[in-house]
């Protein structure tokens, strides 16, 4: 009895050791979309290299966006609404403040910034500075985002641009 208790011992425990050492697959998938994320922020953002979306987005990317009634699907379509976006605020800067990860979506709270010198559809260039936070979520494919939902405070925008005066302070 003891023998074979010893040769499960020798079996098991080796199997368990290994088992803790190794992350599940699902941690390193996150932690590899998180980097993703970070890349595409600095890279396509912040950079304004448009060009290499591909290396983030996979091609049938969908894209959610308050201000627009109907997803944006695709690469190419996703890159001109970025370029739009940059010719308007072409000073825009990202800062991603946390990403939190779980299975196949990521979540980004951001800050973006930048100054509305080119034209927005309906909205010439105002040149007032915005600073506006939100949140996207991601579903990742094969290490690119597949699907984007964004979330922020267009509300706000519109007051810091002079399209929509903001109430009256309340005291």
């Amino acid at each position: 009895m003891r023998a074979g208790l010893r040769v499960v011992v020798a079996i098991v425990v080796p199997l368990l050791v290994a088992c803790a050492k190794t992350p599940p697959a699902a941690s390193t998938s996150v932690e590899a979309g998180k980097e993703t994320g970070r890349q595409a922020t600095e890279v396509v953002w912040n950079q304004g290299r448009v060009e290499r979306l591909g290396e983030f987005y996979t091609e049938t990317v969908v894209r959610h966006v308050p201000e627009r009634p109907v997803p944006i699907v695709g690469l190419a379509a996703n890159q001109a609404y970025i370029r739009d976006l940059r010719a308007a605020f072409p000073d825009t800067r990202v800062e991603i403040v946390r990403i939190i990860g779980e299975g196949d979506w990521l979540a980004f709270h951001w800050v973006w910034t930048g100054t509305h010198t080119g034209d927005l559809p309906g909205l010439p260039a105002t040149g007032k500075a915005v600073r506006l936070e939100g949140v996207s979520l991601d579903r990742m494919e094969h290490g690119k985002a597949a699907e984007i939902w964004d979330f922020d405070d267009q509300l706000s925008m519109l007051q810091q641009l002079g399209v929509i005066k903001p109430p009256p302070a309340t005291t």
